[in-house]
């Protein structure tokens, strides 16, 4: 099966590199899947678990080609024969995934914006449900990368590749992603001090009162930041295309087995 797909790629591959312009995003609709990349903080020279999720999934589906764009100064695990990057499988796919078969390719040049980039494709003759994350990458922050420092990771997914059981297109949406280094917060307290006034008068006791004075002093502390709700809408990669028939190749290779 895999070794059929993987030929269903070689063949399919260079015909969708020269389609790059058939990459879009869909427009929001009432109704439609979320596909999102993570939005998460972390710390310089870190590598981070990152993954793509899928929510408001009505359906199920058995195809899908997304392409991901993300800043140069980060570095993606690649898989053993550095082709493609590392995926591993998250809870909207689960026990489902000895069924898919995938394919993968990693970027040659950066896009005109300075970004790298990698396509995926899944496909399965089985029907896979259910919201959560549907793949999990890693990418290693630069050392010295500074508070605040923002690396974006943009997600495009090939129009009508999103499909169900029946081959008909899926309702989606995208959110980009991006991960961040934690700001240092500054926040003001005050701090009372308390000064004591003595008072003479002529035949009584001294007397004393107390007087207040209120000054301003300044800490600063790392928070503790769970990352914000999902973003923005994607844009496109512009620099490699996969894959248009993964889901069908899937369903051939079913029938041919049974």
């Amino acid at each position: 099966m895999k070794k059929t797909f993987m030929r269903t790629v070689g063949v399919l591959s260079t015909a969708a590199m020269l389609a790059v312009g058939a990459m879009s995003i869909t427009a929001s609709a009432d109704g439609a899947a979320k596909l999102s990349m993570d939005q998460i903080y972390a710390e310089p020279g870190q590598e981070v678990s990152f993954a793509m999720s899928v929510e408001n999934l009505g359906t199920s589906w058995t195809g899908l080609e997304f392409l991901v764009n993300y800043d140069a100064r980060l570095e993606a695990t690649l898989n053993k024969a550095g082709t493609a990057a590392a995926c591993s499988y998250g809870d909207a796919i689960g026990d489902m995934a000895e069924e898919i078969s995938r394919g993968g390719a990693v970027s040659k040049e950066l896009t005109a914006d300075g970004q790298k980039g990698f396509a995926f494709a899944l496909g399965t003759a089985t029907a896979i449900s259910g919201d959560g994350q549907l793949c999990i990458f890693k990418f290693t922050v630069p050392a010295d990368a500074q508070p605040g420092d923002e690396f974006p990771v943009n997600l495009t997914v090939n129009e009508g590749s999103f499909i169900d059981a029946n081959k008909e297109n899926i309702p989606f949406e995208t959110a980009n992603g991006w991960i961040k280094i934690k700001e240092e917060e500054t926040t003001t307290s005050e701090e009372t001090t308390t000064t004591t006034t003595t008072t003479t008068t002529e035949g009584a006791a001294e007397t004393s009162a107390p007087a207040v004075t209120t000054s301003a002093v300044t800490t600063t502390k790392t928070p503790d930041v769970k990352p914000p709700k999902m973003g923005v809408d994607g844009a496109a990669l512009g620099v490699v295309g996969m894959l248009s028939a993964a889901a069908a190749a899937a369903v051939v290779l079913k029938k041919k087995k049974d």
